[in-house]
């Protein structure tokens, strides 16, 4: 690993106010668009599914999300999946425009399921109330955090330059107008939550000048 590029990365699971779906388990049965072929998206949807115990009962639709979105509006698909940065999200905000809009709430599935113990690179989180106006109270989730990586082998010296300049303040003052949801340091004060792969030495040096706790076995060797 380098350093991070997104800060935590929301999964959401829409489906049509109308639906009669307001439960995972109430997908059984139903076509639910997992979001594109081999995404990030349709990986987590799988997950969540499989540890719903209904992976093999859900009419799955992998397409990319405009095409999904479309499906659902035009009651297709009771909904589908995605996931998003920033809260609140442009597209669910759209979304909500053309169709009235539920978004499961994973927290039962969390507290009763191994989904965060199998996918090691989730974390829950919570999509605090008033966050959307569809969005009745508080709901709970799972992100995950967002990194760039380099083989291995890559130089220490080049990756501590690539780490330097990505996080820098000239960096953080170009995203305010490019993308302010973006999660670089100095902006992000804690660029190494959530990390899975190990850093890269030239990374490890870089995290250490600036004075950032590395977390504990997360250096490559």
């Amino acid at each position: 690993t380098v350093g991070p590029d997104f800060p935590p990365v929301d999964f959401y699971m829409f489906v049509r106010a109308d639906s009669g779906v307001k439960t995972v388990q109430d997908l059984a049965g139903k076509s639910f668009g997992c979001g594109p072929p081999a995404t990030t998206a349709t990986q987590i949807c799988r997950s969540v599914l499989r540890a719903a115990g209904i992976l093999d009962k859900v009419k799955l639709v992998e397409l990319p999300f405009a095409q999904l979105a479309s499906q659902m509006v035009n009651g297709d698909i009771v909904g589908f999946s995605r996931v998003m940065v920033g809260q609140p999200a442009g597209f669910a905000l759209r979304l909500s425009k053309r169709v009235d809009l539920r978004v499961l709430d994973l927290g039962a599935l969390i507290d009763k399921s191994d989904l965060l113990k199998r996918s090691q690179s989730l974390s829950a989180t919570e999509i605090p109330k008033g966050t959307y106006k569809f969005q009745p109270g508080a709901l709970r989730t799972v992100a995950f955090y967002s990194f760039f990586v380099v083989n291995k082998n890559v130089p220490a010296d080049h990756v501590y330059e690539l780490a330097r300049l990505m996080h820098s303040q000239a960096m953080v003052d170009h995203m305010k107008t490019a993308f302010r949801f973006h999660g670089f340091y100095p902006k992000n004060k804690t660029p190494l939550t959530g990390l899975v792969v190990p850093l890269h030495p030239g990374a490890e040096k870089f995290w250490k000048e600036v004075g950032v706790t590395i977390p504990k076995a997360k250096v490559a060797k």
